[in-house]
C-alpha cells in the first residue's frame, strides 16, 4: 500500500474511477522504486502487474530472437503505463522495459486490477483508448 496518497492524484488512468473507488484502488497498488539502468520487466517473461510511472524514465524496448538486436518502442514519463497486455492476455511479455533514470512506479496484479474493472467498468474506455493509441503508433512504426 503507498502511504503519500499525492502520487494517486497525478495518475490520470486513476481519475477515470470514481471517488468511491479511491480507498480499494490505494490499497491494491503498490509502491516501487527501481535505480537507473535496472530492468524492470523482460520480454517473453510472464507477467500479471500493471505498472504506471510517478517519476523517471522508462524504456520500452524489443530485443532480435538472437539478442543481438534491441529496438526502442518508447520512452515513458510520469503518468504512463506499462504491462498493460499482461493484464488482458496469458501471453508472455512482448517487450523489456528498464529504468532510464531512477524510476518511481504504483504496480497492480492483475487479478486485483481486473475486479475494481469489473466494479467499474467505465474505466475500461480509458484503456482501450491508449490501446488503440499505442496499435496506431506501432502501425507507423512497421
Amino acid at each position: 500500500m503507498v502511504s503519500d496518497d499525492s502520487c494517486f492524484e497525478k495518475i490520470s488512468l486513476l481519475t477515470y474511477f470514481p471517488k468511491t473507488a479511491g480507498k480499494y484502488i490505494k490499497k491494491i497498488f503498490k509502491y516501487k522504486k527501481y535505480p537507473a539502468n535496472s530492468l524492470i520487466l523482460t520480454q517473453n517473461a510472464s507477467g500479471d502487474n500493471l505498472y504506471i510511472v510517478i517519476s523517471g524514465l522508462v524504456k520500452i524496448y524489443r530485443s532480435s530472437e538472437t539478442g543481438a538486436v534491441k529496438k526502442t518502442l518508447v520512452i515513458l514519463k510520469n503518468d504512463e503505463f506499462f504491462g498493460e497486455m499482461a493484464l488482458f492476455g496469458h501471453s508472455c511479455r512482448s517487450a523489456s522495459a528498464v529504468a532510464v533514470t531512477d524510476v518511481e512506479v504504483l504496480t497492480c496484479r492483475k487479478n486485483d486490477f481486473l475486479k475494481v474493472l469489473a466494479k467499474y467498468p467505465h474505466a475500461c474506455f480509458l484503456i482501450i483508448s491508449f490501446l488503440v493509441s499505442r496499435l496506431r503508433e506501432a502501425d507507423k512504426q512497421i
